[in-house]
C-alpha cells in the first residue's frame, strides 16, 4: 500500500511515492546542462596514480558525430583534487541521445565516458 503524500514541488490533490519516483529523472536529460560533472584523470606512467595539475582538453561526440570541443572547454573546467576534475557541460554538449565525452591531457591516460540521455 502506497501512502499518499503531498510534495511541495508537485501539483495535485496528493501524489503517491510511486508518482514522485516516476517523475524523477534517472538519466541525464537531453539538451540540459550538467553542472560540475566529475571525472578522474590518471597518469599515463602507471595508469593508476591520480593525475593532478593537468591541462585538460574536453571533447564530445553526439549521436555518433565527429568529436568537437565541449562548449565550456576553457571556463567550465576545475580541479577538485586527487585526480578528480569537474566540467560544466552546456546544454549543447548533451543535445543528443548517445553522448561520448573524451578528456585528454599530456601525461595522462585519455578518459572516455559514455552515457545515454533521456528526453525532458
Amino acid at each position: 500500500v502506497w501512502a499518499k503524500v503531498v510534495h511541495p514541488g508537485l501539483t495535485g490533490a496528493g501524489k503517491t511515492l510511486a508518482d514522485i519516483g516516476n517523475s524523477l529523472p534517472t538519466l541525464p536529460t537531453k539538451n540540459t546542462s550538467l553542472v560540475n560533472f566529475p571525472f578522474l584523470m590518471v597518469s599515463d606512467a602507471d595508469h593508476v596514480s591520480p593525475k593532478t595539475g593537468a591541462l585538460i582538453t574536453p571533447t564530445r561526440s553526439i549521436d555518433g558525430g565527429a568529436f568537437a570541443p565541449c562548449a565550456n572547454a576553457e571556463s567550465g573546467l576545475a580541479e577538485v583534487g586527487n585526480g578528480i576534475y569537474t566540467i560544466d557541460l552546456a546544454a549543447s554538449d548533451t543535445n543528443g541521445t548517445n553522448i561520448v565525452l573524451r578528456f585528454t591531457a599530456t601525461g595522462a591516460d585519455d578518459r572516455v565516458i559514455v552515457f545515454v540521455t533521456q528526453s525532458s
